[in-house]
């Protein structure tokens, strides 16, 4: 960790005996650090004996689902159901199989769906396999209620009732209570498609390019339209409504933010390639980017692509960014090899200037133990008041309870 960086934040963490010389930060750029929220704190709460699906198979798919007051584990080979408030074991369900990929959360009725199969990683994408089984899963009594082959190792996506499941020429959806076929999504195989937040992107090649909007569980078109000369091929969704997608060519390292309407689609604003990447988080017409990596972060009007609020540091060295809290966000910062070794400054930066108020050291013989923070921290997730991660090398689950005044 750099000197002046650390020296800065173990004064904010140690404020009551204040900095000795010997710690004082040599002249020059530093990190704004605030302690102006000294009520924030962050405690170790539980450790779960549980193993967790490594993001190289399946990468993309969650491996932690919300439920009722617990949470689900997506294990390499099966879902662990833990207590949320203690970590305790409630059920575990085998699945025969390997788990390639998930439904991003479970449905009203506690319905999801996995694909199990011999899949191998894909370098920085979805996983490939020859064929799979998808499995619906009932948590409410921990049990598989249909499963179905599938060619290849599909991408899940449900909403309502209705799963979609995609893999190159294979697209189907299907009622994911029973899984009877639920009718065609006219996707060819030269299509590329995206999807996220309840709804299927289909780009098609042409002159123009034409961009279909269909929502996964109803199975109407939401939107066709002809997408802006500038842009090639949809590659996230930022928002399902209103339907914002960031799109462009990564090997030009430029993104454009655009939403689509029910007729066009027009160019919001703008990004780096490292958008794709990044941290999103949306309320109803703003979407924060973070990250990934640097401590940079935007907050873009849905609306018109206005920049309401940005900041960019020159340090730390890396910063994690986790989840918006209110006008912050809350990550992980440190050295590239402390974050490695399980060492790292949990912290609040404001949107607005990038000032950042640290709430905990993950220092040596942390609760972290020898956690990749680098790896672990991007696939943390808060809920309710608590901070979930994967431990160290994909072998348990680390829970923290964090206490963040508004």
């Amino acid at each position: 960790m750099r000197r002046s960086y650390a020296a800065t934040l173990a004064c904010v963490l140690v404020a009551i005996t204040g900095c000795t010389s010997e710690d004082e930060p040599p002249a020059g750029p530093a990190p704004s650090v605030s302690a102006t929220t000294p009520t924030a704190s962050v405690s170790k709460a539980w450790v779960a004996d549980v193993p967790v699906r490594p993001d190289s198979i399946g990468r993309g798919a969650p491996w932690i689902w919300e439920y009722s007051d617990d949470v689900v584990v997506v294990g390499p080979r099966g879902l662990v159901a833990l207590d949320r408030a203690s970590g305790e074991q409630l059920w575990q369900l085998p699945l025969g199989g390997q788990v390639c990929g998930a439904t991003p959360e479970p449905t009203e009725l506690g319905l999801v769906a996995v694909s199990v199969g011999r899949c191998r990683p894909a370098a920085g994408g979805a996983p490939t396999a020859r064929r799979t089984t998808i499995k619906a899963v009932d948590l409410e009594s921990a049990s598989v209620v249909w499963e179905r082959p599938f060619a290849g190792a599909p991408q899940l996506e449900s909403k309502g009732d209705a799963l979609v499941a995609a893999d190159g020429c294979s697209t189907r959806r299907i009622d994911l209570s029973s899984g009877r076929p639920r009718g065609g999504l006219g996707i060819a195989c030269r299509d590329h498609v995206l999807m996220g937040g309840g709804v299927v992107v289909v780009a098609r090649d042409g002159a123009p390019p034409r961009w279909r909007a269909v929502d996964v569980g109803s199975g109407s078109t939401l939107a066709e339209v002809t997408a802006p000369a500038s842009v090639s091929l949809p590659r996230r969704v930022l928002d399902a409504d209103p339907l914002t997608v960031l799109a462009g060519d990564t090997e030009r390292r430029r993104l454009d933010v655009v939403r689509v309407g029910d007729s066009d689609a027009r160019v919001l604003t703008r990004v780096d390639a490292t958008a794709l990447d990044a941290l999103v988080s949306t309320t109803s017409d703003t979407v924060v980017l973070a990250g990934p990596t640097s401590p940079k972060a935007v907050e873009l009007s849905l609306d018109d692509g206005a920049r309401l609020k940005e900041f960019a540091a020159s340090a730390p060295e890396r910063w994690v960014p986790i989840t918006r809290v209110g006008g912050r966000v809350l990550g992980f910062e440190g050295t590239a090899d402390g974050l490695a070794a399980g060492k790292g400054i949990l912290t609040l930066r404001s949107l607005e200037d990038g000032t950042a108020t640290a709430i905990g050291d993950f220092g040596a013989g942390s609760f972290a133990g020898d956690t990749d923070l680098a790896v672990a921290a991007p696939r943390a997730v808060v809920i309710d008041s608590m901070l979930l991660m994967p431990g160290p090398a994909d072998a348990g689950v680390l829970a923290y309870r964090l206490s963040i005044p508004d």
